[in-house]
């Protein structure tokens, strides 16, 4: 989720809105045009891209603020044929800009960097910038792709963000690239269809009269979806074919709901079984879970609903017996140490084997950067630091914590 503090850009009482400052390189049209063309031909191809289009969009001028939900990789590409009038500037994680062919490729394509989970004055000051050219700019205001399917909650610092721009706001509603390219999965793109809704959501007077209030709880209405939810609601479910469906499911899924203990689910190929009973469980092509016994029947086909249940039995757990766990942890100029890490209401205490230690606060954001079932980053005195738990699972159960509220936000501070 991204974390849009405009107080960061104040100085003297006033807004930076230099042009000159902007680092944001114009788009090359003949390029933006080539990778349009090839993500209609992908999205036709792999997905049965299916397109509905507001027509009110065909009727806005100047600069426009498009939004929408984050499910795979492939959304920025695909979200695009929806545009086909409009050549948009995409806000993308800044660390996708660390390889030299990605960058060359971004900036022929005018993406704006954006440091995920934290405050990043210079894109505030990109946005405004460009905002006031009447450029077009897209967000994905969940800041991460989904975990478990449904549309992440949107930070309330959004809706300052929109109003700051002043700009109309469109909608992409997107279904399908998530059971296309789950964000857990290492096993490729599964072939399936998707779907996308483009919709003109607020006119800049809407943007205006609304509160921050009104306008994140619309904003959370027009972009939420539940992909096993409408599996489910569906006669016939959309098949998404793929090898090792269920392999690395275990990176978001590790409660098992049946000996009700943490860290017992291990994936491979097409199931997902318990360590410590005889829990089995198939991935179908549709996304959704069947028992391989008749006695566990009755246990939801929807992961969502099994990470929800293990967010709660996993945060009770942790109430009654708390959480520590072995880990290595570095900075981009320091070597790994080897930890300990105690996860605990104030923050993340993390000891080093040499005695030291530290207190670091997740800075109240709802989620961390991470890479499921192998890092998550924290900060402290301003700087990344990447912990790598011994055990994978490690990270989602961090992250179940601070969707629960186990976490408070709490400044870091040195202890000894």
């Amino acid at each position: 989720m991204p974390v849009w503090d405009m107080t960061a850009l104040r100085i003297n009482g006033g807004i930076l809105l230099n042009e000159n400052r902007a680092d944001v390189p114009a788009i090359s049209p003949w390029f933006y045009r080539l990778c349009r063309v090839l993500g209609r031909i992908a999205g036709r191809l792999l997905f049965s891209l299916e397109t509905k289009r507001d027509s009110a969009l065909d009727d806005i001028e100047g600069g426009l603020l498009i939004l929408a939900n984050h499910q795979s990789y492939a959304d920025p590409l695909l979200m695009a044929t929806a545009f086909p009038d409009r050549m948009i500037h995409f806000v993308a994680g800044r660390y996708l800009f660390e390889k030299k062919w990605t960058k060359r490729i971004f900036r022929r394509l005018g993406v704006i960097a954006k440091e995920q989970m934290r405050p990043d004055a210079r894109t505030i000051r990109d946005l405004l910038v460009l905002a006031r050219r009447g450029e077009s700019l897209f967000l994905f205001p969940e800041g991460q792709r989904s975990v478990d399917g449904r549309t992440n909650v949107l930070h309330a610092s959004t809706a300052r963000l929109v109003k700051k721009l002043g700009l109309p706001v469109a909608v992409v509603r997107m279904r399908g690239a998530y059971l296309s390219w789950p964000r857990w999965s290492k096993g490729g793109v599964r072939r399936g269809k998707i779907s996308q809704e483009a919709s003109l959501l607020f006119t800049a007077q809407d943007v205006a009269c609304l509160s921050p209030e009104d306008l994140v709880h619309r904003l959370e209405q027009a972009l939420f979806v539940d992909e096993y939810a409408d599996q489910l609601a569906r006669a016939v479910p959309r098949l998404y074919s793929g090898r090792k469906r269920a392999e690395r499911l275990d990176a978001i899924l590790h409660w098992c709901p049946v000996c009700r203990g943490p860290f017992l689910l291990k994936a491979e190929d097409e199931h997902l079984t318990c360590c410590a009973c005889e829990l089995t469980m198939h991935v179908e092509a549709t996304g959704l879970l069947t028992s391989c016994q008749e006695n566990n029947s009755h246990l939801s086909p929807s992961p969502a609903a099994w990470h929800d249940e293990q967010v709660r039995a996993w945060h009770q757990h942790v109430l009654e017996h708390g959480f520590h766990f072995g880990a290595l942890i570095g900075a981009a100029d320091q070597a790994e140490t080897r930890v300990t890490v105690s996860v605990k209401p104030e923050g993340f205490f993390i000891r080093h084997e040499n005695g030291m230690a530290a207190l670091v606060s997740h800075d109240g954001v709802p989620a961390l950067f991470a890479e499921y079932g192998d890092f998550f980053r924290l900060f402290h005195d301003a700087k990344p630091l990447i912990v790598r738990p011994d055990n994978g699972q490690a990270v989602v159960a961090c992250l179940d914590l601070i969707k629960a509220g186990y976490l408070r936000n709490n400044t870091a501070v040195m202890v000894n």
